[in-house]
């Protein structure tokens, strides 16, 4: 090959290298807004409080605030957009993000709860308690709603992610009498993300510079905190320190403000009648600290009450403070409580039924009926269980939920696979390329035979489930990995009990690769998720001075919205119009490529004719059999928290692309690969099974694959 023509394929595989973060610029921060589109989220119909907006309004707040500070941030949604929960894990992963923050509001039933929460996963180290800490703490200091503490469970995109993650629930969205008033108002809004990013920029050691506001109000405690501020103590004098600073606060609202230099600051309040009060708060560069402060009423006058006699030219009432009725605080390291009006601990489920109901696989309008009231009597069951939790109680209610109604997904009929499979595309408005007036659309045929099937329940070093598995070609040796892919293991599946660590450290386990005779290639700790795995092992465990390499064929996401493919020394390009792409593949065979968009879902390109077939939202988790004539893949549906259905099915790219369904059972199934298809048509397929893994032998119609 002429230099000329291998120089393109050198500057890709350049591109592609191992990326250090500490190489870049800044880190980057992927933002989470919850919800979205056909799933509102939680609904407060009384107080017209809906959760989608309001959180994708903070998230856009907070990546102003975060790219003000010099941080590149990323946001799963931009747009009042569905999109599944396993596409916004898988986005944050291949962009080799270090933080996460989902950002959401809670709902209960019953008497409405209050307060604010930060939840992570039952995994998470110190790293990401550390994150939930500072988010909470600037959460609690914002808005001075009960702080509810940092909470864990396996909500999917906690234990899904690579990196450290937390979810915030911001306040209780059916709470009309208080939370709702913080959710409704734009500057309340504004204030909640700056303190995320406050604690965003502390988590990551950024220290800002520059000047800041302290504000507040000053209230008479009633002996229940910020869930009674209706009085406001005017004229009450304030003294802060370290600094000569002092003034009134004034108006109705009793309102104050200072602009100070970053630090912290202590502000001691005082008024006739009442017991003196100081607290400390932090000052943020460009940023409002709210730093309100309640007094107690006392038996007798306070004679030294006047602190100040004259007030600071720069104190002046808060236009906005009438907004702000609760925003006073305890300060953000006092002790926690949780619980509602009752003092029971509420738990993030939809008093609204805000939850995403599919279409019945079967029936008319009283079984989609009686399974949209069977979904929503689940909630709290999917609320308090993780996916990956494992048991009688959980497999029997799905049971049960899919005896009325049905989760998504394509069972014994294919008329639900048609409908959720059968799109396709040659316009290619979706992802610009070479295209064709030739059309060809996937059919779907029956579910393909089960051969023989297996599960296994796998456990690491650390005692922590493993799964997210990926075959080898001969189907003799599956690799695995523990949540948060800080590991990997190879299980001879002659002898399953037999597992032989491979690597241990930050995204080694995540998408790694069989090549050569028996070798796999992981990532280093250095390289970012999105990064071509730059080690390699044996499956005995050794280290290997093979690399995995390109061949000057590849295919790969630039920037957000751009796929390139890099085949016989030229360069195809796929854009994704209205949608941001998570991850691109070329088949082994260099005949289709498939992309997974963030709402669309996975789409199969047809290198020949430029032919585009959508698999539809919620499916994702594509691998291609090492022949390239299969493409595996799954379909989930959720709850905005976890997972509810999963189903895996197969595509045969043969001279028309049939879809087939594999696993779809009342069981979440998720995470495919496959194994080389033989001679004979047949083949093994693995995938997670509700935190075990299941293997099956197929078989495929000969006839159906192109060879």
């Amino acid at each position: 090959m002429s230099l000329r023509r291998a120089l393109p394929l050198l500057v890709a595989l350049a591109s592609l290298l191992l990326a250090s973060p500490a190489a870049l610029a800044q880190p980057l921060v992927v933002l989470d807004p919850g919800h979205g589109g056909t799933d509102p989220g939680a609904v407060a119909a009384s107080c017209d409080v809906r959760e989608a907006p309001i959180v994708l309004d903070v998230g856009l707040r907070l990546r102003t605030a975060l790219e003000a500070a010099g941080l590149r941030v990323a946001m799963t949604r931009e747009t009042d957009d569905f999109i599944a929960l396993s596409a916004r894990a898988a986005f944050a992963n291949s962009r080799g993000a270090n933080v996460f923050v989902s950002v959401h509001s809670n709902s209960n039933g019953g008497t409405p709860a209050t307060g604010t929460e930060t939840w992570i996963s039952n995994g998470a180290g110190a790293s990401t308690l550390r994150l939930a800490t500072l988010l909470q703490a600037e959460m609690v200091s914002a808005w001075g709603l009960r702080d509810r503490g940092v909470k864990r469970e396996d909500f999917t995109v906690l234990y899904a992610t690579t990196m450290p993650a937390a979810l915030a629930e911001l306040a209780f969205t059916n709470n009309c009498a208080l939370d709702a008033t913080y959710l409704s108002s734009p500057t309340h809004r504004q204030s909640m993300a700056e303190a995320q990013a406050r604690a965003i920029l502390d988590w990551l050691g950024i220290e800002p510079s520059g000047d800041g506001i302290l504000r507040g109000v000053v209230f008479e405690d009633q002996g229940v905190g910020t869930d009674d501020m209706s009085v406001r103590l005017e004229g009450a004098t304030l003294r802060v320190s370290p600094s000569d600073r002092a003034g009134v606060a004034e108006g109705a609202d009793a309102s104050w403000s200072f602009t100070l230099p970053v630090g912290s600051y202590t502000v001691e309040a005082s008024a006739a009648g009442h017991l003196r009060a100081s607290r400390t708060c932090d000052v943020v560069a460009g940023a409002t600290t709210w730093c309100s402060i309640g007094l107690f009423p006392s038996a007798e006058p306070d004679p030294d009450a006047s602190i100040a006699s004259t007030p600071d030219a720069s104190v002046a009432a808060a236009p906005d403070a009438a907004l702000a009725p609760a925003d006073a605080a305890p300060s953000p390291d006092a002790a926690r409580t949780g619980g509602d009006a009752s003092g029971a601990t509420a738990r993030p489920v939809s008093s609204d039924c805000a939850c995403r109901v599919a279409a019945p696989r079967s029936g008319g309008g009283s079984t989609a009926l009686l399974s949209l009231l069977a979904v929503c009597a689940s909630i709290a069951l999917r609320k308090r269980r993780p996916l990956r939790a494992r048991g009688g109680a959980r497999i029997a209610a799905l049971a049960a939920i899919a005896a009325i109604g049905s989760l998504v997904g394509c069972a014994s009929g294919d008329a639900a696979a048609r409908e959720a499979l059968g799109r396709t595309s040659t316009s290619d408005d979706h992802a610009r390329g070479p295209t064709s007036e030739a059309a060809a659309r996937p059919s779907v045929g029956p579910r393909l035979p089960i051969l023989e099937e297996r599960e296994l329940v796998l456990v690491g070093a650390d005692h922590e489930a493993l799964g997210h598995p990926i075959l080898a070609p001969d189907a003799r040796h599956v690799l695995v990995a523990p949540t948060g892919f800080g590991a990997l293991y190879a299980v001879d599946l002659t002898d399953p009990s037999r597992l032989t660590p491979l690597c241990a450290s930050p995204y080694c386990g995540f998408e790694p690769r069989f090549f050569g005779e028996g070798r796999v290639a992981t990532r280093t700790p250095e390289q970012t998720a999105s990064a071509i795995p730059g080690d390699a092992y044996t499956l005995e465990g050794l280290a290997s001075d093979a690399r995995l390499g390109s061949g000057g064929a590849m295919a790969r996401v630039e920037g957000e919205d751009t796929v390139l493919v890099q085949l016989d020394g030229a360069t195809r390009t796929l854009r994704a119009g209205d949608d941001r792409f998570i991850l691109a593949e070329l088949a082994p065979d260099h005949r289709h490529v498939v992309v997974w968009g963030l709402a669309r879902g996975l789409s199969i390109h047809r290198l020949a004719d430029g032919a585009r077939f959508e698999l539809g939202p919620g499916t994702g988790h594509p691998h291609f059999d090492p022949s390239g004539r299969v493409l595996v893949f799954d379909r989930t549906s959720d709850d905005g928290h976890l997972l509810t259905s999963g189903d895996v099915y197969a595509a045969e790219l043969g001279a028309t692309i049939v879809v087939r369904s594999v696993l779809a059972t009342d069981r979440i199934e998720t995470s495919p690969s496959i194994s080389r298809v033989d001679e004979r048509g047949e083949a093994s397929i693995a995938a997670e099974r509700d935190g075990a893994l299941v293997i099956v032998r197929v078989r495929f119609e000969r006839g159906s694959l192109s060879d």
